[in-house]
């Protein structure tokens, strides 16, 4: 099997503002998913996609 690919002509990465609604500690969510984002560490992950699509040129 070859890998797909994901040249950056063709990929996008696309995140929805979660900030307000999600992280921010008065935000409208923020307490009933606090347990389960601190579990699957969340923010780690979030900046590692961006930090991968830019390194990949695909993140302006």
């Amino acid at each position: 099997m070859t890998a797909p690919d994901y040249s950056a002509v063709h990929t996008a990465v696309l995140l929805i503002d979660p900030y307000s609604d999600v992280l921010s500690e008065g935000g409208k969510l923020a307490a009933p998913a606090k347990a389960v984002m601190d579990a699957v560490h969340t923010n780690k992950h979030m900046r590692a996609v961006v930090a991968a699509a830019r390194a990949a040129g695909i993140w302006n």
